[in-house]
């Protein structure tokens, strides 16, 4: 497997493109506008008209020179790789140290350490390992044991505790401790079972605060999807909190009081074979925990054609008993009114001030960022259709509290949750709820009715998202996303609400093949003239192809002018396509199409 780091630049609307390995970088580009005033003149239109659309492209190629003469500036190249030595050694968990850099990936089989600069500083062989699914993760004389690959399945760091938690899907998904400067220094396995002990079952995990039996504590929150895999599935909740104190046995331990309150959440006996749920991302906020997951949108077998959906699940950290545990469904639609059902990835970082402006909440304030796409059917096969939605926390918070009341004041009959397990009651009669001070003092367990909505921020077609994270400056919030081909995008978050007034301004090949000389750069620029309604340019795109000759490079530009309010001056669009030959200036062939309306 190749790994890959790309180095940009500090935020700035154009990223700075120039030579790559294997390229060449363009300080400016010579357009050939033979027949353009031809064309112009047989257009019919006002006099008037015409001024402004020749203003209109003055200033636009006056600007694409200045922008293609500063994008020469600096390099978007490879800052650091790294290469498995066997094409069978996939990364499944990857985690960043904040106090060193210290970069931590778990990997089938192994888990590495590498320095800041991504230069590999230990590697530790966790795998094959000799087990059998029968068997319990401590012991196992009566069992066949055969070599079974051990998939890594959680990566935490613990900085308070010097420690970097490392989970496997051998021995039943038990774990076992580093150190986090020497991970060749390492506890004896915890034998008990915490995450999904196969390959593909979901398992998140992150430690965060807990304030149970009124003190304070740190825990480490797990979900794990039942694999269905062996005798001793029915020990790991669906959700849980595991001790991280190493004294007197109860290091990752399911937190218990007594045996009616219990730190877990588990699937109904009868539904736990059929409605799985897959835990997408985790994180805590405030006073709450909360999982983001993937699920059927009803447990009922007759309904399966209803499909899936993505929901936040939420437990205060004072509950011990998980009596709180919540649920509200999370939508992320397009203008067009397309719901794109399936969360692939998702983070949770701080509103830049521009961001925190459109959403009008406060700079710094806390906002989910998910990338989704839309189903291609009922199942959880994703369609080559994706999108970017923004939540702010304050409105998921809201949203939650919204469908607790409605239970409790009668707006709501049913608490909608027959698929978890325990006893859960229907909602109360009108009138009969009583006054509620703290819902985190309530037995809760409630599906609420009415779902977290958003339009999505961007929209990408011919493209399946898989991972997100975000960069956020004073000013501006920009996500790095990750295609299921291969690609990073870069992407600017301008809103949550109005897809027109946000940008993909980067597109790079990670993996270029065999041969490093062959790289793939894609630009793709959206510019809103924002408050000018009137001067509205669409986009522009450029192609780069080393190909197997660094001396030949096709550029490819193509650009939407839009004059908004006076739809009699729309020029459709500018498309040129150069290609350089051998000679890097000059050029082969020019094509300008434009149309009046």
């Amino acid at each position: 497997m190749d790994w890959t780091v790309t180095r940009g630049p500090t935020w700035s609307l154009f990223p700075k493109l120039t030579s790559y390995p294997g390229g060449v970088g363009y300080t400016s580009w010579d357009f050939q506008e033979e027949g353009h005033r031809k064309n112009t003149l047989q257009c019919s239109m006002r006099r008037t008209h015409s001024i402004v659309v020749c203003v209109m492209w003055s200033v636009w190629l006056v600007f694409l020179n200045v922008v293609w003469t500063v994008t020469a500036q600096e390099d978007f190249s490879i800052y650091a790789s790294y290469t498995t030595f066997n094409e069978s050694v996939n990364f499944t968990h990857l985690a960043v140290d904040p106090d060193t850099g210290r970069v931590y990936v778990g990997a089938t089989n192994w888990l590495y350490q590498f320095n800041s600069s991504l230069e590999l500083e230990m590697e530790v062989r966790t795998g094959p390992v000799k087990d059998s699914i029968q068997c319990s993760p401590t012991d196992c004389p009566h069992q066949k044991k055969v070599d079974i690959t051990n998939i890594n399945k959680a990566l935490v760091i613990d900085s308070q505790a010097n420690k970097l938690i490392v989970c496997g899907s051998v021995h039943q998904g038990a774990c076992r401790r580093h150190q986090l400067g020497n991970i060749t220094s390492s506890e004896e396995l915890v034998p008990v079972p915490v995450a999904a002990n196969d390959e593909n079952s979901s398992t998140y995990a992150f430690i965060g605060p807990a304030r149970y039996f009124g003190y304070p504590s740190r825990v480490l929150y797990v979900a794990t999807t039942n694999s269905r895999l062996g005798p001793y599935r029915d020990m790991v909740p669906a959700i849980t909190s595991r001790s991280l104190e190493g004294d007197e046995g109860r290091l990752f331990g399911i937190i218990e009081n007594s045996f009616s309150t219990i730190a877990r959440v588990d699937i109904s006996f009868h539904l736990r074979d059929y409605y799985l749920v897959s835990y997408i991302y985790g994180f805590h906020s405030g006073d709450f925990i909360y999982f983001a997951t993937v699920q059927r949108k009803s447990h009922l077998r007759a309904l399966e054609e209803w499909g899936f959906v993505t929901r936040l699940s939420r437990v205060c950290v004072s509950d011990a008993g998980y009596d709180t545990y919540t649920e509200v469904t999370l939508q992320c639609v397009s203008q067009d009114g397309t719901d794109f059902n399936l969360l692939q990835d998702a983070v949770v970082g701080p509103a830049s001030s521009h961001l925190a402006a459109v959403l009008q909440i406060e700079t710094g304030s806390d906002v989910f960022i998910g990338v989704f796409t839309a189903s291609a059917d009922h199942t959880t096969l994703s369609s080559a259709h994706s999108a970017i939605c923004v939540y702010p926390l304050t409105e998921i918070e809201q949203r939650f509290t919204e469908n607790i009341h409605m239970c409790y004041n009668g707006s709501a009959l049913t608490r909608n949750m027959d698929y978890i397990a325990g006893s859960i009651e229907d909602c109360p009669e009108p009138g009969k709820g009583g006054n509620i001070f703290s819902f985190c003092t309530e037995t809760l367990k409630l599906n609420g009715t009415v779902p977290i909505t958003v339009t999505a921020a961007a929209t990408f077609r011919n493209v399946t998202f898989t991972s997100v994270t975000t960069s956020t400056t004073s000013q501006h919030t920009v996500a790095f996303i990750g295609t299921e081909t291969g690609y990073l995008k870069k992407v600017l978050i301008n809103s949550g609400d109005d897809a027109s007034i946000n940008a993909e301004y980067l597109k790079v090949l990670i993996n270029s093949g065999d041969d490093a000389s062959i790289n793939i750069r894609y630009l793709k620029v959206l510019i809103n003239s924002g408050g000018n309604a009137n001067v509205n340019i669409g986009y522009f795109k450029l192609l780069i192809n080393s190909g197997d000759d660094a001396s030949i490079n096709i550029g490819y530009l193509k650009v939407l002018i839009n004059s908004g309010d006076d739809s009699s001056i729309n020029v459709e669009y500018l498309k040129v396509l150069i290609n350089s030959g051998d000679d890097l200036f000059t050029t082969k062939e020019c094509r300008t199409e434009f149309k009046i309306i």
